[in-house]
């Protein structure tokens, strides 16, 4: 690959033909946000049952590396519990992405963040619900 290259064909693909790509009608938690500085949304719905993440559904507007980044991290959700949800790493994903640029850790990780951070909350206290949250 030629350093010059920051879009993978695991990234093109993704972006291309992206999975869960969807609203679940009824989701157990709905978390959406974003990076102020690029431009790029993301919004995440998971139907959890018994401590198990189920079915995921994304959306997303922004580059190819976000939307791939959701697409990747929705197929690595399914069927975890949100204890394992919670031990995926930026690491993890970035290793799924291929050849990420510093600069673009950002849009990779966002996803990332916004799980986690519903999660988080969810265990917690119950909140089913986390809007524009920003990395």
């Amino acid at each position: 690959m030629d350093p010059g290259d920051i879009y993978t064909e695991i990234i093109l693909d993704h972006y291309k033909r992206p999975k869960n790509y969807r609203v679940l009608p009824s989701p157990t938690l709905s978390a959406d946000g974003g990076n102020p500085h690029c431009g790029d949304q993301v919004s995440f719905n998971l139907l959890i049952e018994d401590n198990i993440i189920r079915e995921v559904g994304f959306q997303s507007k922004g580059c190819a590396i976000s939307k791939a980044s959701s697409s990747i991290l929705s197929e690595e959700l399914t069927g975890k519990s949100i204890e394992e949800a919670l031990s995926i790493s930026s690491e993890n994903l970035l290793e799924q992405l291929g050849n990420i640029i510093d600069l673009r850790k950002k849009c990779a990780l966002l996803p990332l963040f916004i799980v986690h951070q519903a999660l988080i909350r969810f265990k917690k206290d119950g909140t089913r619900t986390l809007a524009n949250l920003e990395i």
